[in-house]
């Protein structure tokens, strides 16, 4: 939320001096946060965020959480955006550790857990939601408000959403 507000601040602004004298500071901040957050998996070729909790507050520990990922490598690629902005200077001295390592700008898409199938989101032999947990065969007015009438496991094993994460990061 932090960096985004600064990307909204100087983008509909164009106060780029706000970079060079504070932003680019808190963003390189939130930058070395997600890079103690990411590891490199060989076997994926992707970088991962592991346990985590999401926006979507009914799952917990989850890995590779979509919201997460996509917002560790929006923040890293605008930290190198920003850097552009903020001029030379002031790139090199925040933002070129990051193009030289692990998150260059040609890597920050990694972090997102591209070409997944629904099966590989599904935990073993729970079948396809669609024909399962189908919001007609299990939502009913009456059993609302979910997390009142229904068990954790139930929850856990549903379609539905407590936040919009999805929504929000499209």
């Amino acid at each position: 939320a932090v960096a985004h507000a600064i990307f909204n601040y100087v983008t509909y602004t164009g106060d780029v001096n706000y970079l060079r004298q504070e932003g680019l500071d808190v963003l390189a901040g939130i930058g070395k946060f997600w890079a103690g957050r990411v590891h490199f998996s060989k076997r994926a070729g992707k970088y991962m965020i592991h346990g985590v909790t999401g926006p979507n507050e009914y799952e917990n520990n989850v890995n590779n959480n979509w919201y997460t990922n996509r917002i560790a490598a929006w923040c890293l690629t605008y930290l190198l955006e920003a850097a552009d902005l903020a001029g030379p200077e002031r790139a090199r001295s925040r933002a070129d550790p990051w193009r030289s390592g692990a998150y260059a700008e040609n890597r920050a898409e990694h972090v997102l857990p591209g070409g997944f199938r629904i099966e590989d989101l599904r935990p073993a032999g729970i079948p396809s939601w669609t024909r399962t947990y189908g919001p007609r065969r299990i939502f009913r007015p009456r059993t609302g408000p979910v997390n009142q009438h229904w068990s954790w496991d139930r929850i856990l094993r549903s379609c539905y959403i407590k936040q919009a994460d999805v929504l929000q990061g499209l």
